[in-house]
């Protein structure tokens, strides 16, 4: 019978020291990669002309708040669920032509650990029945039922896909429309040509829009700097028309596709070139940084 041989209580020692200098080298290279995220969201900020802020709170403690959340789950039901999960950080606020515009990453609600790029529009002027544009998929019924909770299902306003027209005979949206069954009437004269074209050029966009708000994103998809500029970009084109050519259905006015605004928005008008006005607190358009974190517009 072999007789067991106890561990050198160095070898505990060495396995114990060896586990914290890669926990702490990890932690150490986790810390700086995000400060420099950052620091890189801090000067994109500034050239786009917007206020930055860390997380949530400080945006609060500089006087602003999130919009409503607009997703699917647990929302449709009681207005005072509405709220956005803890998490949110990294936000862009600016305004132009009397819209609130924000861009954030948060915790994206359908995969565990993965962080998602909104980009939220907020217009004044705008009363907006609740919608959903959703990117073409398969088993589309089956995927909106898993996308709410059940008492939603069971007692919240009835959601149903609706045809999604203004396209024509001979195309195809790349996009489903949920709606209202009850505000049937209101998706009529809500989606322009000009808009739903453009949208064709973004087949995984998703959008959801209510009262004055929409907003845009890609499911489970955190964009870093470097790629935000574009998407912000690009956003702020589909907004120009979706409003525009909104207004011009709810009023009767005819347009027609691929001119005014359409043309406008592919020539130009891009965040930075526009020189969006950044978070308006009373001040100048320079961004300066507030000591919890956030950044303001400065004198």
């Amino acid at each position: 019978m072999g007789v067991s041989t106890p561990l050198n209580p160095w070898m505990w020692v060495w396995l114990i020291g060896g586990f914290a200098v890669f926990f702490g080298l990890s932690t150490f290279r986790y810390i700086r990669r995000t400060l420099r995220k950052r620091e890189a969201f801090r000067t994109l900020a500034h050239q786009m002309g917007f206020g930055y802020f860390v997380y949530a709170s400080n945006l609060a403690k500089a006087g602003y708040d999130l919009p409503p959340s607009l997703r699917p789950r647990k929302n449709l039901v009681d207005p005072a669920r509405l709220g956005w999960r803890p998490g949110v950080q990294n936000i862009l606020r600016g305004e132009k032509n009397g819209w609130i515009i924000l861009f954030l990453e948060t915790p994206s609600q359908e995969k565990d650990g993965a962080m998602e790029t909104q980009a939220l529009f907020k217009n004044p002027e705008a009363d907006l029945p609740y919608f959903e544009l959703v990117p073409l998929r398969l088993f589309d019924k089956f995927h909106r039922l898993l996308e709410l909770d059940i008492r939603d299902i069971v007692s919240g306003p009835g959601m149903s896909r609706m045809e999604l027209k203004g396209l024509g005979d001979f195309q195809r949206p790349r996009h489903h429309l949920w709606g209202e069954t009850r505000q049937a009437r209101e998706y009529e004269n809500l989606f322009s040509k000009d808009f739903l074209e453009y949208l064709d050029g973004h087949p995984n966009w998703r959008l959801q829009g209510r009262g004055n708000v929409v907003v845009v994103y890609e499911e489970n998809i955190s964009m870093p700097p470097e790629s935000l500029k574009n998407f912000a970009d690009q956003a702020q084109k589909a907004m120009e028309l979706f409003f525009e050519g909104m207004k011009n259905l709810r009023a009767g006015i005819p347009v027609e596709a691929g001119k005014g605004l359409a043309s406008r928005a592919q020539n130009g008008g891009g965040m930075a070139g526009d020189g969006l006005a950044s978070a308006n607190l009373g001040h100048g358009s320079a961004v300066g940084e507030t000591p919890d974190g956030g950044s303001i517009p400065t004198v």
